[in-house]
């Protein structure tokens, strides 16, 4: 019998708990009688949505808060795999973090990148941003064994980054984009008008990298430039001002420059609605300063829209082959303000299809992994 282990209790909501519920549903559907998963999360539904198969124990550990986690990366996990007399022959790690004082190969899946962007320029009360940055780097470098693990990562800048600021090498490093959440969703043709120009910007602002701010003050830029053009405008925000301290911030500086009145705060959306805003959008907003992959990048691109994206190094890497609706902009609120005032609203895109099934692809890499790592 080969024991598998899956650490993985930060994932709790958001692109965290998809990767998790993706890799779950393909070890489902590759149940093999001679391997044992077992999966440590914090989200306790996940318990019993994942209950009765044999091939699989979803276990219940409360390690999300980080010191309770730090307690389970270091302490806990040994512990309980000692009082259930299990050996495992592989660990698998979905949270950006190895598993620390456990000798056996390993799989690291890394997704936070904010350690390997050049984003430092965080508001005042982001102490605690600022803070997990140089922690979490620190955690990576102490956790990740080079010469016991395989990393995997979404794009190709991140493989760059992660082999030279983690000191790993580029063959040990794997990259595999993530799967999208809409792909089951046909587009629909909407027709253009002029007269209601919606805007999209499908991002959750938890960090000031998101750079919301930006649009805000493009819109006032928009507002002094062309006010009968302003006025045509609807932008949708998918937040709540007062969800933290930074939304409120935005949302106060949107009233301050007398922009909100064309800001729609919908707040945090379900798939279907998500899809029903990129099929009504007429132009994607995207100007993160800092991305692993970017996925809403490749949900507007299935969708054939139009799409105003930061020029950083993610955005090129996932819009490669999408260049023809793409504009990739500069961190310059009047530039931006430009583009929007100039845009042709009724250019046509090509949507693309994207159906790779990647956790195929890192089932069997976590399967290789203690041959590919004894040729070490």
């Amino acid at each position: 019998m080969i024991n598998i282990i899956v650490n993985d209790p930060s994932a709790v909501d958001g692109g965290a708990l998809l990767i998790l519920k993706d890799l779950l549903n393909k070890v489902i559907e590759r149940c093999n009688n001679g391997v044992m998963w077992y999966v440590f999360v914090s989200k306790k539904e996940l318990v019993g949505e994942y209950e009765g198969y044999k091939c699989l124990k979803v276990i219940y550990v409360n390690a999300k808060p980080w010191r309770n986690r730090l307690i389970w990366d270091t302490f806990g996990i040994k512990s309980w795999l000692r009082k259930h007399s299990i050996k495992p022959d592989v660990g698998v790690s979905l949270m950006s973090v190895g598993i620390p004082f456990l000798d056996i190969p390993q799989v690291v899946y890394i997704h936070q990148s904010l350690p390997f962007g050049d984003f430092n320029n965080f508001k005042c009360f982001e102490l605690k941003a600022r803070l997990y940055k140089k922690l979490i780097y620190t955690y990576m470098k102490f956790s990740i064994r080079k010469n016991r693990s395989i990393v995997i990562v979404q794009t190709n800048w991140m493989k760059d980054a992660v082999s030279r600021k983690l000191k790993i090498a580029r063959d040990r490093i794997i990259v595999i984009p993530p799967i999208i959440s809409v792909k089951d969703y046909e587009p629909y043709e909407v027709t253009f008008n002029g007269s209601n120009i919606l805007l999209f910007y499908p991002a959750i602002p938890r960090t000031s990298y998101k750079n919301h701010e930006l649009l805000i003050k493009a819109l006032k830029c928009v507002k002094v430039t062309d006010n009968s053009f302003y006025k045509k405008l609807k932008v949708v925000f998918t937040f709540n001002p007062k969800d933290n301290m930074l939304t409120k911030y935005y949302f106060k500086l949107a009233e301050k420059l007398e922009v909100n009145d064309i800001i729609d705060y919908v707040g945090y959306l379900s798939k279907k609605e998500l899809v029903t805003m990129y099929q009504r959008s007429s132009l994607i907003l995207f100007p993160s300063l800092l991305e692993t992959f970017g996925l809403p990048l490749l949900e507007a691109a299935h969708f054939g829209k139009p799409i105003f994206v930061m020029d950083k190094p993610y955005s090129h890497d996932v819009l490669e082959d999408y260049k023809d609706c793409v504009k990739f902009l500069p961190n310059n609120p009047e530039i931006w303000a430009n583009e929007i005032i100039n845009f042709d609203y009724g250019k046509k895109c090509c949507p693309i299809k994207y159906e790779r099934e990647i956790h195929q692809d890192i089932i069997d890499i976590i399967y290789e992994a203690p041959k590919i790592l004894s040729k070490s």
